[in-house]
């Protein structure tokens, strides 16, 4: 299959009308051309002239998927602007192949446009991750700790877990396989779904002990929290990844499923979350628009307040996967608790149990001490003697 394919979006199962009919837009528009929301050359018609020289399928080129993976001048799909895709750029002179502008030519326009695109960084991860191609996978490794201030922890909020180096390495598909049964069940899935791009990773909407963490276990300034593994981690959008300069939010990250997840806003004034119609967010937290693609939206529980928007915001980063998941992402591949997460929200207990995760209890400890004879309450209602016993006969 070539990388610039862009047929995923026709596999997809519908989770509402609304996506049903946004696939029925894709398929009927020379837009659905860009459905690979990584490989955001977006067209295949580049990738056929650079296997064929010119051969097959003629189709104009449309843009780059706004801070997307691959400079629409980067032919070789290197994450770099340079002297190879200037010479093959050369190679393929006057096959109309590829034609940046549309007039059917392959010219000095193109030698232009790619001179403009020259040395460009063809990705939008911050300086602290480093990036790599693997064949069908973009390659992300880091610390997952932030380039940006985060909390004064262990201590704050109450919080016992410190921030520390996870040595993550993250696949994330190029090719998003879209499908309406993926393998993993994003609500279910604890530990990290997926890595902004900044290196750090963010979880479904709720904590270890099966409540909802936005709207209940205490955040830093920037909504995020580590988990008993020592791994920073956010549940809901952060203003601290990338600043809002207006319009349409950036994009901030990508769900190990290979989709791209923006910032809250639509438009100026306006949220993902507020759409109606065919731009309404189905389930996943996701919606389909031409200069995208499908993407999903994250929203803070703060900014869900202001709004006034329904269940406060929830699921706030995504609901479900709309493609279907890397599955290594979640069988140690971050390392340092990658897989699983070790709590979900950042120390709560295990098993849907709020007194443990209102106390920060780990868990493992919380699932020990619950089980024990006499202290089944504390599952319910963390208190002095569940912490003794804990401390007794758990670990804790």
């Amino acid at each position: 299959m070539s990388p610039f394919h862009g047929g995923t979006h026709n596999g997809l199962v519908s989770r509402s009308l609304e996506r049903e009919e946004s696939n029925q837009v894709q398929l009927e528009s020379p837009m659905s051309l860009k459905l690979s929301n990584l490989a955001v050359l977006a067209t295949v018609t580049i990738a056929t002239s650079i296997a064929a020289a010119g051969g097959g399928r003629s189709e104009t080129p449309v843009d780059t998927q706004p801070g997307g993976i691959f400079c629409l001048a980067d032919l070789n799909r290197d994450l770099a602007v340079d002297a190879a895709d200037l010479g093959l750029l050369i190679s393929l002179w006057g096959t109309g192949q590829p034609d940046f502008n549309g007039d059917g030519n392959t010219n000095g326009y193109e030698i232009g446009y790619l001179m403009s695109q020259w040395s460009s960084e063809c990705h939008n991860f911050h300086s602290n991750v480093t990036i790599s191609l693997d064949g069908n996978f973009l390659v992300v490794a880091g610390t997952g700790i932030p380039d940006h201030e985060y909390g004064n922890f262990p201590g704050e909020c109450g919080n016992p877990n410190s921030v520390g180096n996870q040595n993550d390495t993250w696949m994330i598909p190029l090719e998003p396989e879209m499908t309406g049964s993926p393998a993993v069940d994003a609500l279910v899935q604890m530990g990290p779904i997926g890595i902004m791009v900044n290196g750090v990773a963010f979880y479904n909407p709720f904590d270890g002990g099966g409540i909802t963490a936005p709207d209940t276990i205490c955040m830093d300034s920037c909504n995020a929290h580590p988990s008993p593994d020592a791994r920073y981690h956010y549940h809901q959008y952060s203003p601290c990844i990338e600043p809002y300069t207006g319009g349409h939010s950036t994009l901030i990250g990508y769900a190990f499923d290979g989709i791209p997840v923006y910032g809250p806003w639509e438009e100026d004034g306006i949220l993902a979350a507020e759409m109606d119609g065919k731009r309404t967010l189905d389930s996943c937290n996701g919606h389909y628009d031409e200069a995208r693609g499908y993407h999903y939206h994250a929203v803070s529980y703060q900014l869900a307040l202001e709004r006034n928007l329904p269940d406060n915001g929830f699921p706030w980063s995504i609901g479900c996967f709309a493609a279907e998941p890397e599955a290594s992402n979640f069988a140690g591949g971050g390392g340092g608790g990658g897989g699983g997460g070790g709590g979900g929200g950042g120390g709560g207990g295990g098993g849907g149990c709020p007194g443990c995760a209102a106390n920060m209890i780990p868990p493992p400890v919380c699932n020990c001490v619950h089980n024990l004879p006499g202290f089944e309450y504390c599952c319910d209602q963390w208190d002095a003697a569940c912490q003794q016993a804990a401390a007794q006969f758990c670990g804790g």
